[in-house]
């Protein structure tokens, strides 16, 4: 697709099309920069779904590791974390 056709695709969007196609960009420009996962917490995505070595591996939004704890000295150091 060129410049031109993918201006007048992204020109025609509008709601949830536009909303998707900003967040796949964004997945995009952001790759391997270590992002990924806070635009998924952000966007409260319900559960994020990995596959490795034939497995899939389901994270789901209630799950107490879906956000990482402050590390232990930190906590130690300022209880109000």
């Amino acid at each position: 697709m060129g410049i031109s056709a993918y201006q007048s695709k992204i020109n025609s969007l509008v709601g949830a099309a536009y909303y998707t196609e900003l967040l796949n960009e964004r997945l995009r420009e952001t790759c391997f920069e270590g992002l990924r996962w806070y635009d998924l917490r952000r966007t409260t995505k319900p559960a994020i779904t990995h596959s490795l070595e034939g497995k899939d591996y389901l994270l789901n939004q209630s799950d107490p590791r879906y956000t990482l704890p402050y590390p232990k000295d930190a906590r130690l150091r300022n209880p109000a974390l």
